[in-house]
């Protein structure tokens, strides 16, 4: 008998752990529309993908330039410094805010195509989403220190040219000291750090402290490394930084890449990761700042 009860009782505690162990992977619920306007609210940041990913915008198709045109119109309204950046049929869109007393840069990234097949809502509507959404609270916020680059790639879906043509050619990729990429392997899930740079300890240790809602894995770093803008171009090119990725519900690059099968709470996430690292690296939301040695000594120019 005790045998028996000795075994109920592993059995029960296993699978407390299970459920705690879900939990913690479990993506944090979405803020609502109304959120103070210096948080980041997947509401709101899913009427962005509304606009673009009504139908899919491969890389030289009108939705695409749609796309563009649209993400082009909300930064400047933001008050950013935009540019677009044309190589054969692609053609990128960079935003900035420039900081209050260094040009020094750190680079948010998505790709602002989708393949022919669907329209891309999560792949990578949710990463163009993350980036205008965390402008915006950025901008509502105090003034930066160091300067916050915005870069919307083109044909990403084409083995990450625009990337590669923003580190050729772009002026303003002399500034990216750290670059922090989004993207979506898949419909749902937590925003997962799917891989980092080169000796990335002190990275690592930063991102434990920046970042309240962290989760990684080290079982997607070859895909990540291989299939996206930051490990096909950046990390490839030598930058430093983090890549954010999802990973549940794989049915990207179909049809079903939609709008109503797009998940708030990964959306929120994800954006929660962008803002973090973002206030961290340029100062607390309190208007205190921090050093540039904070971040900055850590890497070279590129």
């Amino acid at each position: 008998m005790r045998a028996k009860g000795n075994a109920f009782l592993i059995l029960i505690t296993l699978a407390s752990v299970a459920l705690v162990t879900v939990a913690q992977t479990l993506p944090p619920s979405s803020l609502p529309a109304t959120a103070p306007a210096t948080e980041f609210s997947a509401e709101r940041a899913i009427e962005h993908i509304r606009v673009i990913a009504k139908q899919p915008r491969p890389t030289g198709s009108s939705a695409n330039a749609a796309a563009r045109n649209y993400i082009l119109a909300v930064l400047k309204d933001l008050g950013l410094e935009t540019q677009t950046q044309r190589d054969g049929d692609l053609e990128n869109v960079v935003g900035r805010i420039v900081g209050t007393s260094s040009s020094d840069a750190v680079l948010l990234t998505a790709h602002l195509d989708s393949v022919a097949e669907g329209p891309g809502a999560t792949d990578d509507g949710s990463g163009v989403a993350v980036l205008l959404e965390t402008a915006r609270a950025l901008v509502s916020g105090v003034p930066l220190p160091n300067m916050v680059i915005f870069l919307f790639t083109d044909f990403e879906e084409g083995g990450s040219v625009g990337a590669k043509a923003f580190i050729a050619d772009h002026p303003w990729a002399r500034d990216v000291r750290l670059v922090i990429g989004f993207d979506a392997g898949g419909l749902s899930g937590p925003g997962v750090l799917s891989t980092t740079s080169a000796d990335n300890g002190w990275l690592i240790r930063q991102l434990a402290q920046a970042d309240p809602y962290i989760t990684g894995s080290s079982a997607i770093n070859a895909l990540a490394d291989s299939g996206t803008d930051f490990g096909h171009g950046f990390k490839t090119a030598g930058f430093s930084g983090y890549a954010f990725d999802l990973y549940w519900d794989r049915r990207i690059h179909t049809p079903e890449d939609n709008i109503e099968n797009l998940n708030l709470p990964s959306l929120q996430h994800q954006g929660y990761h962008a803002l973090s690292l973002a206030l961290w690296q340029f100062g607390p939301a309190d208007g205190s700042q921090r050093t540039r040695r904070g971040l900055f000594h850590h890497f070279a120019t590129v």
